[in-house]
């Protein structure tokens, strides 16, 4: 890779891991397009299964640490060809192979290149991908403690916008990480953070002390609150992000330790799978 790609802009890096799959092209060209914008350095990496590339039966005398090297260098000739294809200039951009199971081996890569942002398409390519987030994305939603960006099949960067939904009960609890991307970056540092609350009209709503803690936390940014009355969750926010035209989804889950409990009885999982805008799933302290 050419050494002008490796030039480092405002210590901002996001991690973009790819497959080769429609999906992950549709992230890796958003993901491309945000940290020009945001002038962020890009490492895009590949995971290769470690009984990818050779024969049991050849095992004691294949050198896979050759075959990682080629991997390496097929990627770096692609992502020259896909830069010139979707014309996106970008210098500060790394390459990376690494091999093992593809969830851990991004996370683990997320840590030892002091990544703040996760990149990845919210579906997999295959025949259920409408019914089922990518297992890959679901397993890193699960297990990171980075901010994840899951970007929809065939979003376009330039449906993005700087109106931001954070659908939220309140419970601010965001880890240091989470907190970082609203000092740091300028697509939701320089635009519209709308809190909307969903509740069923049972409970008192607590406005004065939702202020209060959005102030407390948000106090640079611009923002404001919507209280929505209603008893679908997923159906309101979802109803609500196509009439505010907002351009990007925020979920905080709760109780994210509870892997079942996430995907199948919470939010989080129904929202991602139908929602036709960019989510960012930020994490708990």
């Amino acid at each position: 890779m050419a050494q002008e790609l490796l030039v480092m802009e405002k210590d901002k890096r996001l991690l973009i891991p790819i497959d080769f799959s429609p999906a992950s092209e549709d992230a890796l060209r958003f993901g491309l397009k945000l940290s020009v914008r945001e002038r962020a350095e890009v490492i895009i990496l590949h995971v290769v299964s470690p009984y990818e590339g050779g024969v049991e039966s050849f095992a004691p005398v294949y050198d896979f640490g050759v075959y990682l090297d080629e991997k390496k260098q097929a990627l770096e000739e692609y992502i020259r060809h896909f830069l010139s294809d979707n014309r996106i200039r970008k210098r500060s951009l790394r390459v990376l192979c690494d091999s093992g199971a593809p969830a851990q081996t991004i996370l683990r890569n997320v840590a030892s290149t002091g990544s703040q942002l996760i990149i990845m398409g919210s579906r997999g390519g295959g025949n259920i991908s409408k019914i089922l987030l990518g297992s890959t994305s679901q397993q890193v939603l699960a297990q990171s403690h980075i901010p994840l960006l899951l970007i929809p099949p065939g979003f376009g960067f330039e449906a993005f916008n700087d109106r931001v939904c954070f659908a939220t009960d309140f419970h601010l609890r965001l880890n240091r990480a989470s907190m970082h991307l609203f000092q740091q970056y300028d697509f939701l540092r320089k635009g519209l953070l709308e809190f909307v609350h969903v509740h069923e009209g049972k409970q008192e709503i607590e406005e004065e002390k939702h202020a209060a803690l959005i102030e407390l936390l948000f106090g640079e940014l611009k923002t404001k609150r919507k209280y929505i009355c209603a008893g679908e969750f997923e159906l309101s926010v979802e109803a609500h992000m196509r009439n505010s035209l907002a351009g990007l989804l925020i979920l905080l889950p709760h109780q994210r330790n509870f892997l079942y409990y996430l995907f199948f009885r919470g939010h989080t999982l129904p929202l991602v799978k139908h929602l036709a805008h960019p989510v960012l799933i930020l994490y708990e302290s």
